[in-house]
């Protein structure tokens, strides 16, 4: 099992050819863009498509070039729905710590994880908390998402005394081009007191990192997330080039498995073909107990069921 959390591949070179990529797009866009295109979107939304190509498909000219400006014309279209608030450049002067919690309703938790995560996929259960530098929603700097914990094989793995229902997941975290340092990390730590005070019952939050698409969990590490696991990624799946969660396609197809999709949709589903490095998995502790529990955990390494790839 020990042989899946080797790396496959070096990540970084890609990553700094599609930077530069992004950087020269962005750059034509300039003006002609409604408003600014955030360039860790775009950078990991081409990064999770090019999972798609092999290596000689990404050698060949132009291939990353075509997928960027592919990706950046869709990025302005979903954001051209979104509410007026999202849409605008964030103030640079934006004193972070006096920014406040505000609970999201549905239309803007659409909006922002359609148009500004890199997964481009709605979570509608769960919580959904934004920070805000202005009244009620306005000045919306970040939004974080905490579902119920739904994946069996994450279950069995929580610490004795644990129970999955005392355990959230962090989906979907996205702060806003221009917002000001620090804003993912008081997000969290605010979260983590509002979660505290209305749902004491809740031990500890989990989060997914995906190492393919760039992430290092820097963050995490320095906000006092713990290292938990780390799961084996089978393939990423993709219709009409788009990347889609397997949550989306048991929902409009009663299934993820890959064959069955390919029967009922043809060339439509493809799948990555790259070489995957495995997701990294870490915990947050919400009170001194679950820390101690965290800490006494040794960091396991998962392979989910062979027909069941995580929906995300």
């Amino acid at each position: 099992m020990t042989a899946i959390l080797e790396p496959v591949e070096a990540v970084a070179p890609l990553v700094s050819r599609v930077a530069d990529q992004v950087s020269v797009v962005l750059s034509e866009l300039g003006e002609h863009a409604p408003y600014q295109l955030d360039t860790r979107l775009l950078l990991r939304r081409t990064l999770l498509h090019l999972l798609r190509f092999s290596d000689t498909e990404l050698a060949e000219s132009g291939t990353i070039e075509t997928e960027v400006a592919r990706l950046a014309a869709k990025a302005l279209i979903s954001q051209r729905l979104v509410p007026c608030a999202l849409q605008s450049r964030r103030a640079g002067d934006i004193d972070v710590r006096q920014s406040h919690l505000e609970v999201c309703d549905a239309r803007i938790t659409t909006a922002v994880h359609t148009a500004f995560h890199y997964l481009g996929s709605v979570r509608r259960d769960g919580v959904h908390l934004g920070l805000s530098a202005g009244p009620g929603l306005e000045g919306l700097l970040s939004v974080a998402t905490f579902a119920p914990l739904d994946v069996p094989h994450l279950k069995n793995t929580l610490p004795d005394g644990i129970e999955p229902t005392q355990v959230l997941v962090l989906a979907r975290l996205v702060a806003f081009e221009g917002a000001p340092r620090n804003t993912l990390s008081r997000t969290l730590r605010l979260a983590a007191s509002w979660l505290r005070l209305r749902n004491p019952s809740i031990r500890f939050l989990l989060t997914y990192l995906d190492p393919n698409l760039g992430f290092s969990g820097s963050f995490y590490r320095a906000a006092n997330w713990i290292p938990y696991a780390r799961e084996m990624k089978r393939r990423y799946l993709y219709l009409d080039a788009d990347y889609v969660t397997d949550r989306a396609m048991i929902a409009n197809y009663g299934t993820a498995e890959l064959g069955r999709l390919q029967r009922e949709l043809g060339g439509r589903v493809t799948v990555s073909v790259r070489p995957l490095r495995p997701l990294d998995i870490y915990a947050y502790p919400i009170d001194a107990a679950a820390r101690r529990a965290l800490e006494a955990v040794e960091v396991r390494e998962l392979i989910p069921p062979p027909e069941i790839a995580r929906a995300r």
